[in-house]
């Protein structure tokens, strides 16, 4: 219909101020004329949709609130504040979500009440208001939301710490409530404590880097929030999965100096193999050549233990065995320790994965040579997630020129490229799309699943530059 017909439209139904027009009204806000002609008209009626706030209709209140939303109008505050009282809970999460949205301070309190609905999706929504609004004095009420017996509230107000952004406002509170932990355990909160390492880590280390020739063992040199989790993952007596949040959130921070804690500490850890392992994974997500170096001689000793094992078995597996390859051989003759193998095979995937996602495009690659087969899949998991196109060209090549023997390597090629297209079609951009549309490739199941790819690609960056269109006409 004529933008004028649907401007007469809005006018009408503002001047009913009846319930059944609020959907219609609705709609009609998010109307995408370049002129607005139309959202002007339908703003005309906030007066009667503050009306229907009173509506004996749940729906019909949710649905005022949200539409009020759009309007940018404060006459609108107030009556919302007294919406976050409603008695049904959909009501309230969309009053809190209309608040955030208009940017009163005026809403700062009664929404930091709301913190304590007894609905956990309440609560959350309360939350993430609080998160828009940016207001400090919700970092202490927020920090105790992590207390929350929901996880999905738990993680939500660990997001909104994370969102208000001001850190010299959110660190502090949230380092003193893990140090009030430690000195007076309540092992209900561990979750509360986990989501706390995890705000501290995404809000990333403001502070100068100290070279690591000064630092030694003295922790006590490092910021607050390092030297936090350098004795959280160094203490033994700590419950492991909060040892193993403060290993995330030191690799998270990225620094040479977490990069030195970790490995210190995973030298007191030998015999613990579940730690070392979280710590192999922390190395990798931290990327640096310190890691590299280390990794890179872990899984050195680790071969060449698996080698010698080798050697020492073969005379003990059985001749009917033999025209296996080698690897399959050992794992069907020795399978009986499965706790031992398992273990073995974790070791391998994890060093493979941490390498290769350090260095995807050199050490990730070579590793897909690596005699062990858990150590190429580490490898191709890695390579798979850094999504590269330009990693998927030379494993083409690679594989393409690489020997009918050398069929290890040719299936752990395919598993990397597969992975990488996958993460492409999730993550991939227009150069992405570019750069795979310009590939020569011969073979025709990697050729086929390169275009089912970028048949994916283009799909999703069309409905991703339509989204953007009209959020832009709406914003005019």
């Amino acid at each position: 219909p004529d933008k004028d017909v649907r401007s007469s439209a809005a006018g009408a139904l503002a001047q009913l101020g009846d319930a059944s027009a609020v959907r219609p009204l609705f709609e009609l806000l998010n109307d995408t004329d370049s002129l607005s002609l139309v959202r002007r008209s339908a703003a005309e009626a906030v007066k009667p949709l503050i009306e229907l706030l009173k509506d004996t209709d749940s729906f019909v209140r949710s649905s005022a609130a949200r539409a009020l939303a759009q309007f940018g109008d404060v006459s609108a505050v107030k009556p919302l504040i007294e919406l976050l009282k409603d008695p049904d809970k959909v009501v309230r999460s969309s009053a809190a979500g209309a608040l955030a949205q208009l940017g009163s301070a005026e809403a700062v309190r009664p929404l930091i009440e709301l913190l304590k609905d007894p609905d956990k999706d309440v609560r959350s929504s309360a939350a993430g208001a609080l998160a828009k609004l940016g207001d400090a004095s919700a970092v202490r009420p927020l920090i105790e939301l992590l207390k929350d017996d929901f996880p999905n509230v738990r993680d939500r107000a660990a997001q909104a710490l994370f969102q208000l952004g001001d850190t010299s406002a959110v660190k502090p509170e949230l380092l003193k409530y893990i140090k009030d932990f430690h000195e007076n355990v309540n092992y209900v909160f561990t979750e509360s404590i986990i989501s706390a390492i995890e705000a501290i880590a995404q809000l990333g280390d403001d502070t100068e880097q100290l070279p690591l020739a000064q630092l030694g063992d003295d922790t006590e040199q490092l910021p607050d929030e390092i030297w936090l989790f350098a004795e959280t993952a160094r203490n033994q007596q700590e419950l492991f999965a909060i040892r193993v949040a403060a290993l995330k959130a030191l690799a998270e921070l990225g620094t040479d100096e977490a990069a030195n804690i970790i490995l210190d500490t995973i030298k007191l850890e030998q015999e613990n193999n579940s730690f070392v392992l979280a710590a192999f994974q922390a190395l990798g997500n931290l990327r640096s050549q310190a890691a590299l170096d280390f990794l890179d001689e872990q899984l050195e000793n680790l071969t060449a233990r698996k080698q010698k094992w080798r050697k020492h078995h073969d005379k003990d597996i059985p001749d009917e065995l033999r025209s296996q390859t080698q690897e399959c051989a050992v794992s069907q003759t020795f399978s009986g320790d499965k706790k031992n193998i398992w273990q073995q095979s974790q070791w391998e995937t994890t060093l493979g994965y941490a390498i290769a996602q350090i260095n995807p495009e050199k050490s990730g690659v070579e590793l897909l040579y690596h005699e062990l087969a858990e150590v190429r899949k580490g490898a191709w998991l890695a390579i798979g997630r850094a999504g590269d196109v330009n990693i998927i060209k030379e494993l083409i090549n690679k594989r393409s020129d690489s020997q009918p023997k050398q069929a290890h390597f040719r299936h752990a090629a395919y598993r990397a490229i597969d992975n990488s297209l996958i993460t492409i079609e999730v993550r991939g951009n227009e150069q992405d799309l570019k750069d795979l549309t310009a590939l020569s490739i011969e073979h025709k199941g990697i050729k086929d699943r390169v275009e089912w790819t970028i048949y994916q690609l283009e799909y999703r960056l069309h409905l991703m530059a339509k989204q953007h269109s009209n959020d832009s006409m709406q914003e005019n």
